[in-house]
């Protein structure tokens, strides 16, 4: 009797391990796993690569690097966020349009304009250098003149990454085309402001610097 009661238990849990699943990730967590979306990532680090290699702004390497970083990072959200609108559209009868293509308004209005700053600080900053006024008013000395231009630089920057966006999307929904983003910007009453209240804090600063100094 003992005999066939142990035979009849292994022969209970021999059946049971072979129809036992692995647990999947449904059943431990209550939904599906997402996964990374192997496209996506490919597509912006192709992206980067490109943008190193032919580079939009004549600027150092290091900001190429730091602004095509910037960039490949909002290809990846607009890649997400044409994913989203896409699964709104599909459904099981009718499949989802195909990933659409990265135009040239894309690039500059979503994809790059987000980034602008980056090059534009290294703009700004040479452009100030260069300035005949503010070799002047340097003295001549590199480290009175990486004063003045560091705050200016990093000053009107700010702009750039708070305001440039919405700045060349209205002007290009007024029918305005874009041929140079980072002067395009320059051309508006708020930027020629903050421009203005920049430099003047600024050159207060220096003065007030050179006072102390003395």
């Amino acid at each position: 009797m003992k005999n066939i009661l142990l035979i009849t238990l292994i022969t209970v849990m021999s059946v049971c391990a072979l129809h036992a699943q692995p647990a999947t990730a449904q059943s431990l967590f209550g939904d599906d796993m997402e996964t990374a979306d192997d496209e996506n990532i490919s597509r912006a680090n192709r992206f980067f690569n490109e943008c190193v290699e032919r580079p939009l702004f004549n600027v150092s390497e290091e900001t190429t690097y730091e602004n095509c970083a910037c960039a490949s990072a909002q290809v990846d959200i607009w890649e997400k966020n044409q994913a989203v609108e896409r699964n709104k559209v599909g459904d099981f009868l009718t499949p989802a349009p195909e990933a659409a293509e990265l135009t040239e308004d894309i690039l500059k209005f979503e994809i790059y304009a987000p980034c602008l700053h980056i090059p534009a600080r290294e703009l700004l900053y040479d452009e100030c250098a260069t300035d005949r006024y503010n070799k002047y008013a340097s003295q001549g000395d590199p480290k009175k003149l990486n004063f003045i231009c560091t705050c200016v630089a990093n000053g009107i920057a700010d702009y750039y990454e708070l305001a440039a966006q919405a700045h060349l999307q209205l002007r290009h929904s007024e029918g305005n085309e874009i041929y140079d983003p980072y002067e395009d910007v320059k051309i508006s009453s708020e930027y020629i402001q903050h421009q203005r209240t920049v430099k003047n804090r600024c050159f207060a600063s220096y003065y007030d610097a050179l006072q102390k100094a003395k």
